[in-house]
């Protein structure tokens, strides 16, 4: 069954800093459970992830001004890489 792409939650951060870190995503300053929980309290669907079942395997920051939109990180479990 194909990962379920949804908006993240809180309890999902430490699953997608732990993706990032194991995907050797160079850390920013706002990569932290407390900065990425005020972006989603703010912009609940700035965050997605994909989930596969209970197990976060792919995660997205996005986000859109009205004018700009941005994708400031991507990452993916590598045990699905898929064609």
């Amino acid at each position: 069954m194909a990962p379920v792409i949804r908006t993240a939650l809180v309890g999902d951060l430490p699953a997608i800093l732990e993706l990032w870190r194991l995907a050797d995503a160079e850390p920013g300053r706002t990569d932290n459970i407390e900065s990425l929980a005020k972006l989603i309290a703010h912009d609940p669907d700035a965050v997605l992830v994909a989930a596969d079942g209970r197990e976060i395997v792919g995660a997205v920051i996005a986000a859109w001004d009205g004018c700009w939109a941005v994708v400031s990180a991507v990452a993916r479990a590598f045990c699905h890489t898929g064609p």
